[in-house]
């Protein structure tokens, strides 16, 4: 297990990118290379999006209330999404957990 990803995502948690991963926009995608694995990994407009909030040093609900504003989406179902994509982005080692 990476970076205690067992432990729940709060609305308050902010990420880092971690030391290992690159990440480059290639056309419409984010493309992350985690290169201590060498393996690749895309995300959309969306991922790409939130990729660059959390680069910014926002919090889950920041992101999430910029999305709302932005792409006019339910909080609800971006929390879940956005806690969903962060949990994946960690348990690959592409993101850790911002010191508090």
């Amino acid at each position: 297990m990476r970076d205690n990803e067992a432990t729940p995502i709060t609305a308050d948690q902010r990420f880092v990118p971690a030391e290992t991963v690159a990440a480059k926009v290639l056309e419409s995608e984010m493309v992350f290379v985690e290169l201590s694995a060498g393996e690749f990994f895309s995300a959309n407009l969306m991922g790409t999006r939130i990729w660059d909030l959390f680069c910014q040093g926002l919090s889950v609900k920041e992101v999430v209330a910029d999305l709302a504003t932005r792409y006019a989406i339910a909080t609800e179902q971006l929390e879940h999404d956005v806690q969903a994509f962060a949990t994946a982005l960690v348990g690959r080692g592409l993101l850790v957990r911002a010191p508090r």
